[in-house]
Order: C-alpha cells, then structure tokens, then sequence
C-alpha cells in the first residue's frame, strides 16, 4: 500500500485500502496474478456481493474488470518470508506513506454525532 492511513480509520479499512491499491497494480498487467492478504474478513466480505461498503464496490468493480486477478487469503504471522515482507514494508507505509482518506465506517459516524449532540 502506498498510502499512510489517518488516525480514525479502522484496521478493516486498512485492509480493504491496500487490496484496492494491489487490485489497481496489478490490473496494469494482462498476466494472471494471484493477491494473498492476511485479512481473512476482507477475503469473506468479498464473499457477498450484496455488501454496501464502498471500498467493497470499488474492489467487486475492478475485480469484475479483471478476470486475471485473484485474491486468496494467507495465515499471517506464520514465517512465510514474503509475507513477513509485505508486513515490513506495511510498517513502513504506515510512517512514510502519502495520506489516504476513506470514509469512515457509519458506526463511528453515528458515535461522533451523538458525542457532539447528546455531550
């Protein structure tokens, strides 16, 4: 992932941003490419093509788009030495990344509304 996320966004969203960004880079090439992640709910929530979100839209749209594209879900922290790469350089992203702004999830919207209405 390119991108550093903003204090409020959840792990989920973060998730869900860096599928997006490994989606779009490899849907520049034509070749078949296989996308492990370690978010097991990412990989189930995809599961349901009736999911509101719009990160979820987002990624069923470019998979759609891109037949060649699959994602499969890997067990993390586990000693795979690609993965614990992908992990450092997920660290990284998070202290020197560009900002990247999600919206953030209705269940935080409707606890920061009551904070500012009901004190």
């Amino acid at each position: 992932m390119e991108g550093k996320i903003i204090k409020f966004h959840t792990v989920f969203q973060a998730e869900l941003l860096e599928l997006k960004e490994a989606i779009i880079k490899a849907s520049q090439g034509n070749e078949i490419t296989k996308i492990w992640t370690g978010s097991l709910s990412s990989v189930m929530a995809m599961l349901d093509p009736h999911t509101l979100h719009k990160l979820f839209r987002d990624i069923h749209s470019l998979l759609t788009q891109n037949r060649n594209i699959l994602v499969r879900w890997i067990q993390a922290h586990v000693g795979y030495r690609d993965n614990e790469e992908a992990d450092n350089l997920a660290k990284k992203a998070i202290t020197e990344g560009v900002v990247v702004k999600a919206l953030k999830p209705p269940c935080e919207l409707k606890q920061h509304l009551q904070e500012l209405f009901f004190f």
